[in-house]
């Protein structure tokens, strides 16, 4: 292969093929370049691309992996390719063959957050939680943590989510569903229990890699500690610097201890900046030097023209807008620039909406990034939960969905009685619908029930040999289901939007078919759950000339010439949350400003309100301790637009002002 076109550290990282690998890739390093010409160099060595895995984190970084190693190592269709995904889907494939070894039922369902959500409303009904006020969302999150650390409650654990723990794990496996943290606790469990698949995992994929490793959690961990065994032929890429997730379990020290985990590991350090500017990247340098447990690190840029970081204090949060937003302006006056060149960044959704408003005002195209998926759209999830039901008889949650929509006459009452039935019998609602008559439904609700169960089995049928596109568009024409989208949506125009949802589904169906070896139900299902997930990165994945808003989690992976980051106030950007008695994660919070700081190629532009409403107070606040870890020989201040009140003099006040509290002494 011609390396040529990399620097000295990526070609020692592409060509170190034996033995375990650690390569540190700072912010804009060639990440991606360096883990795909690895995979290319592998097999244009010999390697089978079968015996290759590589995992990652997002369904975005594995596609654009795939199609990268795809043109490099000019692979032949013919030939099996790498497998290249993220570490729940190849969780996925393993209970796919194998899940029966854990006495689950092979035509299992993967439960989305709704599904979690309905599934835990039902788990909560019969405990007594006493006077703890807690929501079904708050023990899911807690119920995921324990999960994604490996730590069961103990019986001293006497908190809500302890409680509700075993039975909302015996609720998933009554109903033979997973959730999306159990697609890598249970290969975990599976690889732990049963030597003889483990072993012949470890013998299909000899060579792994690891992506973002830095963002691996406890059972990640243990999983990719199982698949490589003593052979150690491992390569993880990853940045310390970069890890944010630690609110789900993820743990930076995974990395810093790789090579202690992995004896004779060859360390590698990539230190080549092709994204920012100098002055940016001593930025986010001398902010991240601050953290005490990192691998020291100094990147390079290789831009020659450098602004200065500016910083701008406004009044308030409104100030705060209308300056970014003359400022947005300003900018794309200039000759070839565009709006989707910028992005305004924030540590809280909250902080959207003064940003939303004047955007509109002035008229500014923009995009927010994190609005609703299209698989959360009501449409979607009604025949979801069709394919569902008819895949998995034992899947409670979407059977009581549908059952009685369109409208098929079975109130409330009926399903209560039917619920209370199947629950005396020891059996799902699915194993009971016939009996109706026995639960205490009246004849005109057995009818209603009748006819529910005989057009679930009649689709079961059609499943076992029609392809999931057609047997998608039966499920819409034989339960009138258009007839019902017009009921719901009285006004025609809405009614039509809702029913061009139902035909991309139809046609997102069709898409999978086209593209998978050998298409089915069970593996339509996969890829929807799989991809409906909140992924980062995926900011920039329309190609519109807008202004991308965006919380600092959101943009990770992402980069733009000019980047705004809003609220650097103590208390916002670190979050309260993260210092003083309320937690200890200001580490973190430094890890999230260095990714914010390190998006940006040509300009940075930090900004503050002196003064921001919460819980309808006006309260005054203090600059964020993070620019005073900026030096201030890398920042200015300057007008940001015609239109701009604010004149030199004023900011130099502004910021001497800022220096002074900053400097006054450090923080609880």
């Amino acid at each position: 292969m011609d390396l040529s076109n990399l620097n000295k550290q990526q070609r020692d990282a592409v060509l170190a093929t034996e033995g375990p690998v650690l390569v540190f890739a700072g912010a804009g390093t060639g990440k991606t370049t360096v883990i795909t010409y690895r995979i290319a160099h592998l097999i244009d060595s010999g390697v089978s691309p079968a015996r290759i895995l590589g995992l990652t984190f997002t369904n975005r970084a594995a596609r654009e992996m795939a199609e990268r190693v795809r043109k490099l190592a000019a692979l032949d269709a013919r030939k099996k390719p790498p497998t290249l995904c993220t570490f729940h889907a190849f969780g996925a494939r393993v209970l796919r063959e194998h899940i029966k070894e854990l006495g689950y039922k092979p035509k299992f369902t993967i439960y989305d957050t709704a599904d979690q959500l309905a599934l835990m409303r039902t788990v909560m009904q019969g405990v007594d939680l006493g006077s703890r006020d807690v929501s079904p969302r708050h023990i899911l999150s807690q119920v995921s943590l324990a999960k994604n650390s490996g730590l069961v409650p103990g019986p001293e654990d006497e908190s809500a989510a302890a409680l509700l723990y075993d039975r909302y794990r015996e609720g998933l496996k009554a109903r033979n569903a997973v959730d999306f943290d159990d697609l890598v606790l249970l290969p975990v469990q599976l690889f732990e229990a049963n030597r003889a698949i483990r072993d012949r995992y470890r013998r299909t994929y000899p060579c792994v890699l690891v992506d973002e490793y830095q963002d691996t959690n406890v059972m990640q961990y243990r999983l990719l500690r199982l698949l490589v065994g003593t052979r150690l032929n491992v390569c993880a890429v990853g940045d310390d610097d970069q890890s944010i997730y630690g609110w789900r379990g993820a743990d930076y020290r995974n990395i810093l201890k790789f090579e202690r985990d992995f004896p004779g590991t060859r360390t590698i350090v990539l230190k080549r900046n092709y994204r920012s500017t100098q002055v940016i990247l001593d930025a986010a340098g001398s902010v991240i030097a601050c953290n005490p447990e990192r691998k020291k690190k100094r990147l390079t840029g290789t831009r020659s023209k450098a602004d200065p970081v500016r910083i701008i204090s406004t009044e308030d949060e409104t100030h705060e807008a209308k300056k970014i937003a003359s400022d947005l302006q300003w900018r794309t006056r200039s000759p070839g620039a565009a709006w989707s060149d910028c992005a305004v960044l924030f540590r809280t959704n909250a902080q959207a909406r003064h940003l939303e408003q004047e955007m509109r005002q002035r008229n500014i195209p923009y995009h927010l990034v994190g609005t609703t998926s299209f698989f959360d759209r009501r449409e979607i999830r009604d025949l979801a939960a069709y394919l569902k039901a008819i895949l998995n008889p034992y899947d409670e949650i979407s059977l009581l969905r549908i059952i009685n929509f369109p409208q098929r006459g079975i109130g409330p009452e009926t399903i209560s009685r039917l619920i209370r039935f199947s629950t005396n019998a020891k059996k799902p609602v699915g194993r009971v619908l016939r009996d109706a008559a026995s639960a205490g439904a009246g004849p005109r609700e057995c009818a209603g029930v009748e006819a529910f169960a005989g057009l679930l089995e009649s689709f079961r049928r059609k499943a076992s040999h029609a392809r999931p596109s057609d047997l998608l568009r039966d499920v819409v024409e034989r339960t009138g289901y258009r007839k019902a989208v017009e009921l719901l949506y009285p006004s025609p125009r809405e009614a039509e939007v809702r029913w061009t949802l139902v035909e991309e589904f139809v046609q997102a169906a069709a898409a999978y078919e086209r593209a998978a070896p050998k298409p089915s139900l069970r593996g339509f299902l996969e890829t929807v759950s799989l991809d409906n997930r909140p992924e980062e990165g995926d900011g920039n994945a329309e190609e519109e000339d807008r202004t991308s808003l965006m919380t600092v989690h959101s943009a990770k992976g992402l980069e733009f010439d000019h980047v705004y980051v809003a609220g650097m106030e103590e208390g916002l950007f670190p979050h309260r949350k993260s210092v003083g008695e309320e937690g200890d994660t200001i580490d973190e919070e430094r890890r999230l400003f260095y990714v914010a700081v390190t998006r940006a190629r040509h300009t940075l532009t930090l900004s503050y309100a002196r003064s921001r409403s919460r819980h309808g107070h006006v309260m005054e606040t203090e600059p964020s301790r993070f620019l005073a870890e900026v030096p201030a020989k890398l920042t200015d201040f300057s007008e940001t637009s015609e239109d701009d009140q604010a004149s030199p003099e004023v900011a130099r006040a502004y910021i001497a002002e800022m220096r002074k509290i900053l400097n006054a002494g450090p923080r609880a």
